[in-house]
């Protein structure tokens, strides 16, 4: 048979076989490949886990753990190699302490003209081998060089010298880093490091008049043991820890967030609560939750405070409405505490203060502004704001509320006479203490400016047009502000939508006073608020769970209150950021939906 006849089938054969190389090869690559991967992710797990770990422990302990395994870094030295260390440096100390007190004396013999065959004598030479006679000798002592070679062996060798360094200080030094001389390892060591009475402790001059040179100290005498700091005393200089750029869920950082957290003073006993509900039928509702401190105690003490009273001395206020307004500072002076500051301030065309700062509360300042308050008359013109600009700042004490209570009509004559000008320049130069709480009074009443000005600056405004009510409103609003107690309020309603929640920003808690807060209900079975305070440097909170009534207890007057309260709101961002088509119409829906009066239209410019 010829070899043409079996051509088809080794071609058959050779293209099977070429298949199945070809089938193994994609197969090898594809292990290869799987194997690679696998060990790849292998390794990047490990590294992130590694890599998690460390940062967890940078972000707790606040260490760069880099920078511990740097060259500058080196461990402690343990207790042995601290001794031997020691030992060598006081006794290398002691050598050259021996070798240059000799060189002094060959060079103070051979000034004297004296022979001398290069040993020092032993203790028991003789005088005649180093001295011709006594006289040499005492030309030695007391020669100028023999009296400076006493004072700087004393000086440098002496006993005084050693013990300096050899001093305790509080604490011991990181050793082992940098290239620091033996002397810095001398000045770390407990005293004492020679006996009680070493041998250096003796002058030269005693030394020369005995006819025997100083022995060297035994530094192989036996040690006093060596207390070594705790090794928390021992960790890296500031300079090596850097804190963590990563956060971490560790559980000792929660524990220590609790411990923060622990430190409020709890507050769940001492405020009267009430909440209030309505809804509409079918619909959503609308609530008012009102604190009210039960009374004062350690918990809720009465703050000092900073009051000055501001009043409206311009003609427009008339001679005898300023006379009652004064008549009830009078009052009001009287009632200031111990520990309170105060001042009194007269402003019309001018401005006239009692003091440039705050006055202590004493009766010799009482009395002079009460004197002060006699010589203020109505005349000129009305500067509110450059009488209100100076005060609004000295609000910075954190722990003093400072309360400006201001007499007026608020109708500015001269200087800034821009309603919205003024609110905005006092509220955004206001300190952080500080609060404006407003009397109106007069036969024609600012109330835009008076009424914004206070609800901008966390207070309250009273309206009295009549001379004769007054003294009634005037007192009522001292009587609110009299007694502090609790600073920088906030109030967290959780899961409640916050943007329909006013004031927004909240006054002050006083003691004859309460917060009142308006938000919307959605189908709250509960709602959950957190208050929180300052008082006397501490922070101070209330958790209040208070349960939806399912019969409401209020009218729609809650609705017509909230609306009103988000109708200020709106009205405070206009008088910030200036009238917008889109504030205008929400403020009309409002007021039309909730039929609430807007007194402000005309008077906002």
């Amino acid at each position: 048979m010829s070899q043409a006849a079996y051509s088809p089938t080794w071609n058959a054969a050779a293209s099977r076989r070429s298949t199945a190389d070809r089938f193994l090869v994609v197969a090898l690559v594809a292990s290869l490949a799987l194997h690679g991967g696998f060990v790849l992710w292998s390794y990047f797990k490990i590294v992130n886990v590694a890599q998690q770990a460390q940062d967890d422990l940078e972000t707790l302990f606040k260490v760069n753990l880099d920078q511990l395994t740097s060259s500058n870094f080196v461990s402690r030295p343990n207790q042995r190699q601290l001794i031997e260390e020691r030992e060598r440096v006081l006794e290398q100390e002691v050598i050259e302490r021996a070798e240059a007190r000799q060189r002094a004396v060959e060079g103070a013999i051979s000034q004297m003209g004296v022979p001398f065959d290069g040993d020092v004598p032993s203790s028991q030479g003789s005088s005649s081998d180093l001295f011709i006679d006594d006289r040499s000798a005492q030309n030695l002592v007391t020669s100028e060089l023999g009296k400076a070679s006493v004072m700087d062996f004393e000086d440098d060798a002496g006993v005084n010298s050693i013990m300096d360094n050899v001093a305790p200080i509080p604490k011991m030094a990181l050793l082992g880093r940098g290239t620091g001389s033996g002397r810095s390892l001398l000045a770390n060591l407990p005293p004492p490091v020679l006996d009680d009475q070493p041998a250096v402790q003796r002058s030269m001059e005693n030394d020369i008049l005995a006819q025997t040179a100083p022995p060297v100290p035994d530094v192989e005498a036996e040690d006093p043991p060596i207390i070594l700091p705790p090794v928390t005393e021992l960790l890296p200089s500031p300079d090596l820890i850097k804190p963590s750029d990563f956060k971490s869920t560790l559980p000792s950082e929660e524990a220590a967030k609790q411990a923060i957290e622990e430190r409020f003073v709890k507050l769940d006993d001492l405020l009267d609560v009430e909440l209030k509900t309505y809804h509409h039928i079918g619909g959503d509702g609308y609530f008012m939750l009102r604190l009210r401190p039960k009374g004062a105690d350690d918990r809720l003490r009465v703050l000092p405070k900073d009051v000055v009273f501001v009043l409206d001395a311009s003609r427009s206020m008339g001679s005898r409405r300023l006379r009652t307004i004064k008549g009830e500072v009078n009052d009001m002076l009287g009632r200031m505490r111990e520990g309170d500051r105060f001042n009194v301030v007269g402003f019309k065309g001018r401005v006239d203060l009692f003091t440039e700062t705050l006055a202590p509360v004493s009766p010799d300042s009482i009395q002079q502004a009460k004197e002060f308050l006699i010589d203020l008359d109505s005349s000129g013109h009305t500067d509110i704001y450059r009488s209100m600009e100076p005060l609004v700042k000295l609000g910075v004490e954190r722990a003093r509320p400072l309360i400006l209570l201001l007499f007026s009509d608020g109708r500015p004559s001269v200087g800034v006479v821009n309603s919205r000008k003024i609110i905005n320049n006092l509220t955004q130069y206001r300190g952080p203490s500080t609060s404006i709480f407003c009397v109106g009074s007069g036969m024609q009443i600012n109330r835009y400016l008076l009424d914004m000005l206070a609800f901008r600056n966390r207070g309250l405004v009273a309206f009295e047009p009549e001379r004769e009510g007054l003294p009634q409103v005037i007192q009522s609003v001292y009587g609110y502000v009299e007694d502090p107690v609790l600073l920088r309020v906030e109030a967290d309603f959780g899961f409640l939508d916050k943007s329909e929640v006013f004031p927004k920003r909240l006054p002050d808690l006083f003691l004859k006073g309460e917060l009142r807060i308006w938000g919307r209900l959605q189908q709250q079975d509960y709602i959950t608020v957190r208050i929180t305070g300052e008082a006397f440097d501490e922070q101070k909170e209330t958790i209040l769970r208070l349960p939806v009534p399912e019969i409401d207890n209020a009218t729609f007057e809650v609705a017509r209150q909230w609306a009103l309260h988000k109708i200020y709101d709106l009205i405070g961002r206009m008088v910030e950021e200036g009238e917008t088509p889109q504030i205008l119409q929400e403020i009309q829906s409002i007021s039309d939906t909730y039929n609430v009066v807007t007194p402000y239209s005309e008077q906002i410019d």
